[in-house]
């Protein structure tokens, strides 16, 4: 995914493949942002809100689920405590998940209650921060859901899929 966006966009630029998502970031970030947070119409999820774990549910009819699997966030890890994942800041990681191109506006309302999120909060669980999203067609901004505070316990890194990005998939398969 990466590599082939890469060459049509930018051929001829000597940046190794594997280190592209990052790249492309950098470069989409430094662009101004023109839309306001209020028309981001776009969730990244990386953990139980993916298609196939228990919490897509939520979604289904309501958002459309894009990019499953090659959908990108760089600077992100994912570690765990079991059940669910975190989503931490980790300059030189990326996180696989699926873009969410929501339709019903009911939704993000919904999701900010599950992940314990309250705007403005300060006991929230995780909170809604803005981030690109590397994705085979280019970037988008989307929400996601990160760890609110340091977690008072020890977590585990969750496992890197093939590509060496972190992907909640590879750890529901290494607990089968």
């Amino acid at each position: 995914m990466s590599r082939a966006y890469h060459d049509q966009y930018h051929p001829g630029d000597d940046v190794a493949a594997d280190r592209w998502c990052d790249v492309a970031a950098d470069r989409w970030c430094e662009q101004p942002m023109t839309e306001t947070i209020a028309d981001i119409r776009y969730v990244f999820c990386y953990g139980t809100l993916r298609p196939g774990c228990g919490n897509h549910r939520l979604w289904v009819e309501r958002a459309t689920g894009l990019y499953d699997g090659a959908a990108v966030v760089p600077g992100y890890a994912l570690v765990t405590g079991g059940a669910f994942p975190y989503a931490v800041p980790a300059a030189m990681s990326q996180t696989v998940g699926c873009l969410l191109a929501v339709h019903d506006e009911t939704l993000l309302a919904d999701l900010d209650w599950l992940e314990g999120y309250r705007a403005g909060g300060q006991h929230n669980h995780y909170d809604r921060i803005v981030v690109p999203v590397i994705t085979p067609d280019g970037p988008v901004r989307a929400w996601m859901y990160v760890a609110a505070r340091e977690r008072d316990r020890l977590l585990d890194d969750v496992p890197t899929n093939e590509a060496g990005m972190f992907d909640w998939h590879e750890h529901r398969r290494a607990r089968r």
